[in-house]
């Protein structure tokens, strides 16, 4: 079965003109920074088709990966295509011609650009962001001021912060391009302090202190939505023994009054099923008792007979139980 990597490769020697043979000598574009771009994007593809496959209902993994394989077939393609007009790649001005991209990270790019166009390391890139932001960060949020650029530069990248920190580690123009574009932001000042309110909200939510917990969300997300990292973050709470399971159990009831935010609170916890934290994913089948999501049934039932955490299995199994009982009470309404 073609993986898809094997077509990108058949695609590179039918259009580039060189050869696929079992010759020793690396293939090649040419061109050693095209050639490193599209090994990254290359692999990064291999990433994501390991998540496609059999989930049963737990389906956002799969679909976030088609649609980033989507994006990295463009990229791939724009690669190639400056392969074929015979681009140096020594200006940013020649790679993007053609590409619709915001000006102002195209301007952050080019200022914090080595001696290669089309990828940088992370370290490098990293130093770049701190010099333009480690001033406002550290005023501000200076107690997640060690994690707030490797956090972005993993979203960007789509990865661990792990990888990220990975001493061979490099991020592509492309990649930091279009991850902004697919998102429809370009404010790289706001993204940044975005991610710092999001990682000091975690931390709070992780510190165990009540007080400071319930004085967040009623100072910060009274009248608005967090965050999908901060909303999984707090339903993890929710199984908590102190009083502040209860108030977290309330602030997402009450704002889940709000139909619209309560389809994307029901969003961010089916996706949350499919966290690697085991405490994630049990938070998150707790939250659905709460919002009594009956429409989540499905992937609750697969959760309860596939996890291999059992206090997850657990807390998907009690969850069903609950909304099995709403879903009777509404029958029974209905037919009287």
């Amino acid at each position: 079965m073609d993986s898809g990597i094997e077509s990108i490769g058949r695609h590179l020697s039918e259009d580039c003109g060189f050869s696929s043979s079992s010759s020793p000598v690396p293939e090649s574009t040419g061109n050693e920074q095209i050639d490193s771009a599209l090994l990254h994007h290359v692999m990064y593809c291999e990433r994501l088709l390991e998540h496609l496959g059999a989930f049963g209902p737990l389906k956002c993994r799969e679909i976030h990966a088609l649609h980033n394989l989507e994006i990295q077939a463009d990229i791939i393609e724009h690669l190639l295509e400056l392969v074929l007009i015979g681009a140096t790649v020594l200006e940013l001005e020649e790679v993007l011609h053609g590409v619709l991209c915001s000006e102002k990270l195209v301007e952050f790019w080019e200022q914090s650009m080595q001696s290669t166009v089309l990828y940088q390391t992370t370290d490098h890139f990293h130093a770049a962001l701190e010099r333009a932001y480690g001033s406002l960060i550290r005023v501000n949020h200076n107690e997640v001021f060690d994690k707030v650029f490797v956090h972005v530069i993993s979203k960007i990248m789509d990865c661990p912060v792990s990888m990220v920190q990975a001493h061979d580690s490099v991020v592509t123009l492309h990649q930091f391009l279009f991850h902004f574009k697919d998102r429809g932001k370009s404010d790289l000042d706001k993204i940044i302090v975005e991610a710092a309110v999001d990682l000091s909200a975690i931390e709070i939510l992780r510190s165990g202190n009540n007080e400071l917990i319930k004085g967040l969300i009623q100072k910060t997300y009274k009248k608005r939505l967090p965050s999908s990292d901060v909303l999984q973050t707090l339903s993890t709470l929710l199984y908590r023994t102190s009083d502040v399971r209860k108030f977290v159990g309330s602030y997402l009831k009450t704002i889940s009054v709000d139909a619209e935010a309560r389809d994307k609170m029901l969003v961010t916890f089916v996706e949350a099923l499919e966290s690697p934290r085991d405490d994630v994913r049990q938070g998150a089948c707790i939250a659905f008792a709460l919002l009594k999501a009956i429409e989540c049934i499905d992937q609750l039932t697969y959760v309860c007979q596939t996890d291999v955490a059992a206090a997850v299995k657990l807390a998907a199994k009690e969850t069903l139980l609950t909304l099995g009982n709403a879903c009777n009470l509404f029958l029974s309404s209905s037919a009287s």
